[in-house]
């Protein structure tokens, strides 16, 4: 939760748009109404995923697979 709140925070903030720098290091005026840049999206790494849909989703497939589950492990930890 804390999270969403910094993130609503940092996108509410933005730069003044009366100056911004360029790269020769001058200030410009900035361009009015719909010229302005859209705010950068988070990062994959931050992203917050669900985990509902992937638990009930493997809980599914043990459902109808758990003796080929079973197998599988059977296989890898007795070498058969």
């Amino acid at each position: 939760m804390q999270r969403r709140r910094r993130a609503a925070a940092a996108a509410a903030v933005t730069a003044a748009p009366e100056t911004l720098a360029v790269a020769g290091g001058d200030a410009t005026t900035a361009p009015t109404g719909t010229d302005q840049a859209a705010p950068a999206l988070p990062s994959i790494r931050r992203a917050e995923v669900p985990f509902g849909p992937f638990l009930a989703a493997s809980a599914l497939a043990y459902l109808f697979l758990h003796r080929q589950v079973w197998a599988l492990i059977e296989r890898a930890v007795l070498g058969g």
